[in-house]
């Protein structure tokens, strides 16, 4: 490679770090197995954080060439058999002289051309990237479903590269080819869905059967069928991989809501493939009631592949928990609230029940207040705006109704419902301060997932001794245009976010204000 396009810098960055006592002899040798560390769970985090990556020297390149190799991520990760005795600087000259020689030569000229200082680093824990039971991705995983550990421990370098790495060795292909297999599942299971809805299953002969046995069979009688066992086909690799991931995480596995999820939407499948077929004698309203339970959770599935990408901003199931979790006990108030306001209006109402089944020419009892199920659909339909203020001069305690009609819409449409949307947005921001943080973790598990069902004569092609990583370093230097730059780009940020805060507020002061003409709409119809 030319002189001007890689310069490497021959710094010797590679000493121990010290321990608390000054020394380091003993303390964590190169090159230490990763079963030695994964033996201690109550240690590994802190032998990570402290002796999991160094770094070996520093060299500068064009920045079109980082721009080529890096594509987008923050570091460059490349398995190898050697460690620290590997010669780095000639090892990443060859290996970006290849990528400059791909790359074309009008995106070297396009624009400004800078000069980058990259770092060189390597793991120095042997076999770190290696397979569940050697590797020591999976126990840090554990600890974090566990819940002794933050999120922050996958921005550890040495829990990043490795994810880096196998991500854009394999994984990422990997979960292209489930992400496919999953929409022939979804459409199998739709296309039955559609075919099923003139099916009818009081019939006591099992489907295959009548299938087999009827002589005047049309194309359409075979459809759902075919498409159900397609369906479980489909479904059943996913199977395998859940089962898999269930015999490697015991009983830790049922700590993840997610998975709970997803055996329960297999066994819906299994449980609608031997109802359809064999006709037992199960209640028609009840099994499409399952159907569209099943229909709800494939869909929902389908944040297990977008949670990867930044573009989805993380997994919107994963960061919806975390959200409830933290207004879960606002959530219970507004549900008390809304208990007790219900069984007020149920109470309130009982005469006119009595009276509407004396004279039901002469009273009605509307079905809002007719028992404590409806009063509580009743008022969260109020809480949302729904009501119809006729209502509550239908009854016999009209002054009462309107009361507390008028003291439930102020309590919770006013002020509960509006201080649990700012808790919420609260609380959905300090999420997304870790988004980066969430995909590493994603990206974490799908790997695992699949290093735990895949045959070892497969995966043993992707776990190498030591992974060399090369990333951006830190700018030493001050450029003018990049302080103008920043300065547009953080300009850009506060008109953006002063315009979305003003968005908020309007909409919310349109929203206040229809409520409260409502509210004294109800007030003037009221008769004095």
């Amino acid at each position: 490679m030319e002189e001007e396009d890689l310069a490497p810098q021959m710094v010797d960055q590679r000493g121990l770090p010290e321990t608390p006592d000054g020394g380091n002899e003993g303390w964590f040798a190169f090159g230490m197995e990763s079963e030695a560390i994964i033996g201690d769970p109550e240690e590994i985090v802190a032998i990570i954080e402290a002796f999991g990556v160094v770094k070996l020297g520093e060299m500068k390149i064009h920045d079109h060439i980082v721009r080529k190799a890096f594509d987008g991520n923050s570091m460059l990760t490349v398995g190898c058999e050697k460690g620290e005795e590997l010669d780095w600087a000639s090892y990443w000259t060859d290996h970006l002289d290849k990528i400059r020689l791909n790359s074309s030569k009008s995106a070297a000229e396009a624009g400004w051309n800078e000069i980058i200082t990259v770092e060189a680093h390597v793991m120095r824990i042997k076999r770190g990237a290696g397979p569940p039971g050697t590797g020591i991705l999976q126990p840090v995983l554990v600890r974090w479903q566990h819940g002794k550990t933050p999120i922050s421990v996958f921005g550890l370098p040495a829990v990043h590269a490795i994810i880096n790495y196998k991500w854009e060795r394999w994984a990422k292909k990997a979960l292209l080819a489930e992400f496919i297999l999953f929409l022939c599942w979804l459409g199998s299971y739709l296309t039955f869905l559609m075919s099923f809805r003139y099916e009818d299953l009081s019939s006591t002969c099992p489907h295959w059967r009548e299938h087999i046995d009827s002589s005047e069979l049309h194309d359409v009688g075979r459809l759902p069928t075919i498409s159900l066992l397609c369906a479980v086909a489909f479904m059943s690799p996913f199977l395998i991989v859940e089962l898999n991931t269930l015999y490697s995480y015991r009983l830790s596995w049922l700590t993840q809501f997610w998975n709970l999820i997803d055996m329960g939407t297999y066994a819906l499948t299994l449980v609608a493939l031997v109802v359809y077929l064999m006709s037992w004698g199960v209640c028609d309203v009840w099994f499409s009631i399952l159907l569209g339970i099943q229909c709800i959770l494939m869909v929902a599935k389908i944040q297990y592949f977008s949670r990867v990408f930044a573009t989805s901003k993380g997994s919107f199931g994963d960061f919806l928990m975390v959200v409830i979790a933290d207004v879960r006990w606002f959530l219970m108030f507004m549900f008390l609230t809304m208990i007790a306001f219900g069984m007020s209006f149920s109470i309130i109402y009982r005469h006119d029940k009595k009276l509407a089944e004396e004279d039901p020419q002469k009273f009605s009892l509307d079905p809002a207040f007719k028992n404590l199920w409806t009063s509580l659909v009743s008022m969260y339909c109020f809480m949302l705006g729904g009501f119809d203020v006729k209502l509550f001069y239908m009854g016999s305690n009209e002054l009462v109704s309107v009361s507390f009609f008028l003291l439930f819409e102020s309590v919770m449409a006013v002020m509960l419902l509006n201080l649990l949307i700012a808790i919420m947005t609260d609380s959905y921001s300090k999420v997304m301060e870790d988004e980066q943080l969430w995909i590493l973790c994603s990206k974490a598990q799908i790997i695992d997932e699949l290093e735990t069902t895949l045959p070892k004569f497969i995966t043993k092609r992707w776990n190498p001794s030591y992974v060399q990583i090369l990333k951006v370093g830190p700018g030493k230097n001050v450029s003018l245009d990049s302080l103008w730059n920043r300065l547009d780009l953080a300009e850009g940020h506060l008109v953006g976010v002063t315009e979305e805060v003003l968005g908020k507020l309007q909409n919310f002061r349109v929203d206040a204000l229809q409520k409260l003409q409502a509210i004294s709409k109800a007030v003037d119809e009221f008769p004095h």
